[in-house]
């Protein structure tokens, strides 16, 4: 398949991304067990942030180096600027990375439109009368899925269901500890960070024993929320723990397509998280610092990455060559 310079290019860089940051991807899986435990003093927040933030760095790891070292030294040691024969196995690989970009991309927008469609559309939303201390606005569904959730991004509203409104399903204190759990998530940009995930392709590496990345994310997300709602209050933990009950029998079998945080989503993940607030008082975890201890970590793998590229250069072009002939 003969390809102009430019095709040549574009091929070369879809296939360096692809390669790269599913590379990345699956060695931040492998690791992310063990970041986590280095991280368990520091809290569910800041475990939650490296979860979210080391799952886009593998897109932007492999972004950055294939703009700024991949296909600049091709560029320097390539001197057929004319058509070029492209083997058909390469350019079929570059277009399935450039579909999977695509189709993450398209996905995304798609639950951002259904999130629109839902708020301005969905019916029986009415405001709740009374003093509830939420902005946005409390909002009543009859139906809602799930029972208690903030949704949407430009214009979030927290939807509740009206069963559970009832004081004699759930107690007025422990419906303002859920309220606070849901101002969490608004607080944080809980739904922007689920968005972006969204927008990128990933492998969805899984195994029974550990789970995938995105899974850890949302499992953390909510330890995170939980923390900031019960402020440390052993009281307010236990009144959590009552919303989640009243929530379980209201769980959705199958997770709505829209954007949304929700107070209890996942009914595996349910038992997990009450006990981990019933326990909140005996159990916390020993503070510790050691945030620091990842970041000199990531610039000594970082240094001896430059240093590999620095040593493979002088054959990356004659590499490059062979990659884009496969076929």
């Amino acid at each position: 398949m003969p390809l102009s310079y430019s095709f040549r290019l574009l091929c070369l860089a879809l296939l360096a991304i692809g390669c790269v940051q599913a590379v990345a991807e699956l060695a931040f899986w492998l690791a992310s067990p063990r970041l986590l435990k280095m991280l368990a003093g520091s809290g569910a927040r800041r475990q939650e942030q490296i979860l979210f933030w080391g799952q886009l760095m593998t897109h932007a790891f492999a972004l950055a180096l294939t703009l700024v070292f991949l296909v600049p030294r091709y560029v320097e040691a390539e001197t057929n600027l004319n058509a070029e024969r492209v083997g058909w196995l390469s350019a079929a690989a570059a277009a399935l990375v450039l579909c999977r970009y695509l189709h993450a991309l398209l996905y995304g927008m798609s639950i951002w439109t259904r999130t629109i469609w839902m708020l301005r559309f969905y019916d029986s939303v009415e405001p709740v009368e009374g003093t509830y201390g939420t902005n946005p606005p409390l909002m009543s569904v009859a139906q809602p899925c799930p029972p208690l959730a903030l949704v949407g991004l430009l214009r979030p509203r927290i939807l509740i269901a009206k069963t559970m409104l009832d004081s004699t399903k759930l107690s007025a204190e422990a419906l303002a500890v859920a309220l606070d759990h849901e101002q969490a998530h608004l607080r944080h940009r809980d739904n922007w960070k689920l968005f972006a995930l969204a927008c990128l392709p990933g492998l969805g590496l899984h195994t029974k024993m550990r789970p995938a990345c995105l899974h850890l994310w949302r499992r953390h997300n909510d330890w995170a929320a939980d923390d900031d709602a019960v402020r440390g209050d052993y009281p307010r933990a236990l009144m959590l723990a009552e919303s989640l009950v009243a929530c379980a029998k209201s769980i959705p079998a199958k997770e709505p397509r829209y954007l949304f945080t929700g107070l209890a989503t996942h009914e595996d993940e349910l038992k997990a998280r009450i006990e981990r607030l019933i326990g909140l008082n005996n159990s916390q975890p020993k503070a510790s610092n050691r945030f620091p201890v990842l970041l000199a970590l990531a610039g000594v793998l970082l240094a001896v990455a430059c240093s590999l590229l620095a040593a493979v250069a002088p054959w990356l072009h004659e590499t490059a060559e062979s990659i884009l002939h496969l076929g």
